[in-house]
């Protein structure tokens, strides 16, 4: 591979949902800057209708820029802060991610306040 390419392969136009309450919130304050790098990587291959995905470790640890082990660490943060559930694989399959966005206080649509909706 030569410096030009990139280690995932790119989806054009692809975007997914990134909730302005979820950085706003004391959840994200309080992740390291390696969960933060790996949580939109995991997002980025979710399913937006299930909020599923199995990308690999490797492909975590490639896409993020962060170590193996240093990956393995950020996904059990996420798990613990309740932003993604993990159902482990084997040695045959990668785990599978639930990422998780409307249903806990962190990532819920803002509440309307004094009459207006933010």
């Amino acid at each position: 591979m030569n410096s030009s390419e990139s280690p995932v392969p790119a989806r054009q136009g692809f975007w997914f949902p990134f909730s302005i309450d979820l950085i706003r919130s004391k959840i994200w304050r309080e992740l390291s800057k390696r969960a933060k790098a790996v949580y939109p990587v995991i997002c980025s291959f979710g399913d937006f209708t299930t909020g599923e995905c199995y990308p690999s470790l490797s492909t975590i640890e490639e896409a993020s820029g962060v170590g193996r082990s240093w990956a393995a660490k950020a996904i059990d943060e996420l798990v613990k802060k309740g932003l993604i559930v993990r159902q482990s694989g084997d040695s045959t399959r990668s785990n599978r991610y639930k990422i998780v966005f409307w249903g806990s206080p962190v990532t819920a649509p803002p509440q309307v306040r004094n009459g207006t909706t933010p």
